[in-house]
Parts: structure tokens; C-alpha cells; sequence
């Protein structure tokens, strides 16, 4: 499962900043610049021994120009107790084994971030990966998503399974629940959505959201995993759109579908 965070650099706030132009667009190739400064040290059998960018590249998605590239940061495996011979006896350290995992960076001409880790364990450095990039000169924020919004999601789009926590409810003891749905089934509804989601707050829905993949040109339904209580968390099977071109298409107009929701609030 790929798992997908979105942030807002708050270009806005500072349009005078000599990384924006005078409309509060990043300067792509000032940020790129930038960028470069903060490369990953590689050695030259490719193993990665430092933090920061790498594969940096200007490109474009749906007639949006954004810089594409991959960040590396530290993560560890724990605490172990080493065993070694020395001066004719056996010493013990306490050896920190380390480690550098990836993540996809886009980042977007109108200030837009999306954050791609392809594994769960990658998501551990999602706050060095955000560190690094407020370390070209921005804040970022992340996209935050509620129980209202969620909603909204759930009742737009063919929902498959949903989240309800802080249930209050006369006479059940129940504090959250977990559900999932036949979305094929249009005679029956949930009866446990309909007893329990006007008692609590919705912090997660799946939903099926119909894209048109432009490897293939065919329309297809990719089921969206939508976590929220805050800022969010997306996780898409990658099965279903296993093209990295597709995704990076896909990212985008997903973000276009959730900004839709939001402004209709």
C-alpha cells in the first residue's frame, strides 16, 4: 500500500520572498537551486550516507509545472548489544543500526506538496522529510481533515467502509466503531452506519473515486483510504494504479476532488 500526505507552503504569506514570483508562485528554478544545496551525499556504489534530496527534476503534471524528486532521511532499527573480541576479551557496545528510506517528493508551482512513501515503515520519517523541506525557506502545512469533511466524502462518492470515534450514545457503551460496506449492494443500507454516525466523529472512509488512467485512456474506480482527525493520511493500493506516472496524475486530481469538498463547506 502507498500512503500519501499533502502540505501547503505558505508562499501566500510571504510573496516577497526571493523564492516566489510577484504573484506568490514558486520561482521553480530558484527553488530547485535551492534544492541542490540540500543533496544527499551518494558514494558511488549508490548507497545514500546523509539526509536530503536527490533525482531532482523539473516537470509538469496536468499542465502543472512542479519539481520531482526523492528524499532520503535517517531512520533506525534500534538499540543492539554488539559482541566484539578485543585486547584478548569480550567487549559489548550499544550500537545504534541506522539507515536512509525514501519518499516521492512533487512539489507544485501554485505551493501544493504531496509526500509518497511506499511502505509503512517509510512513514516514521514523514517529520524529517517535512523538516527538510521548510529547510529551503518555507512553513508547511499539512491538509487537515475532520469529521465534517469526511462526511462530506462519504456522502459524494460510493463509500466502502468508515471509522466512528467518541461515540456518545444513550444506553451503549460503545466508544468507536469500525465498519465495512458491500458497495455493490444498493437495496440495503448500513444499519450500523445508520444507528452510529450521529453519535460520534467520523475519522476515517474509504471511498471509490473515478479516475480515467492516462496510460491506458480507460476510466477505472481507485479506492481511496482517507484518514483524518487532523491531518491526513491517504493510502491507495497500488494495484490499482501501479504506473508512478498514472499516480503522480492521480495525485493531483485527487487533491483537486478534496479542495472541491472542502470549499463547499
Amino acid at each position: 500500500m502507498s500512503s500519501l500526505f499533502l502540505y501547503t507552503l505558505n508562499t501566500l504569506e510571504q510573496s516577497d520572498m526571493f523564492l516566489c514570483d510577484a504573484n506568490g508562485n514558486l520561482d521553480m528554478e530558484k527553488v530547485m537551486a535551492s534544492m541542490v544545496e540540500r543533496e544527499a551525499p551518494i558514494e558511488e556504489n549508490g548507497a545514500i550516507t546523509g539526509e536530503g534530496f536527490f533525482d531532482i527534476k523539473l516537470n509538469e503534471i496536468n499542465g502543472i509545472k512542479v519539481i520531482e524528486c526523492f528524499a532520503a532521511a535517517q531512520s533506525s532499527l534500534g538499540y543492539f548489544h554488539e559482541a566484539k573480541w578485543h585486547d584478548n576479551q569480550v567487549v559489548t557496545q550499544k550500537v545504534q543500526h541506522k539507515y536512509y528510506s525514501k519518499s516521492h517528493l512533487v512539489i507544485s508551482k501554485d505551493s501544493h506538496v504531496y509526500i509518497k512513501f511506499d511502505w509503512a515503515a517509510e512513514e516514521d520519517s514523514r517529520s524529517k522529510v517535512k523538516t527538510l523541506i521548510e529547510s529551503i525557506g518555507f512553513e508547511a502545512t499539512s491538509y487537515k481533515v475532520h469529521d465534517k469533511f469526511l462526511r462530506a466524502v462519504q456522502s459524494k462518492f460510493k463509500w466502502t467502509a468508515a471509522k466512528i470515534d467518541r461515540i456518545e450514545r444513550a444506553g451503549d457503551s460503545t466508544k468507536r466503531i469500525s465498519y465495512e460496506i458491500d458497495p455493490s449492494d444498493d437495496q440495503f443500507t448500513s444499519q450500523v452506519d445508520s444507528d452510529y454516525r450521529a453519535h460520534g466523529k467520523m475519522s476515517y472512509v474509504s471511498f471509490e473515486l473515478p479516475f480515467t488512467k492516462p496510460s491506458k485512456g480507460d476510466q477505472t474506480l481507485i479506492t481511496v483510504k482517507l484518514y483524518g482527525g487532523g491531518a491526513v493520511k491517504i493510502v491507495i493500493d497500488e494495484r490499482e494504479i501501479s504506473d508512478l506516472k498514472d499516480f503522480k496524475v492521480f495525485q493531483v486530481y485527487l487533491l483537486n476532488c478534496l479542495n472541491e469538498i472542502r470549499d463547499s463547506l
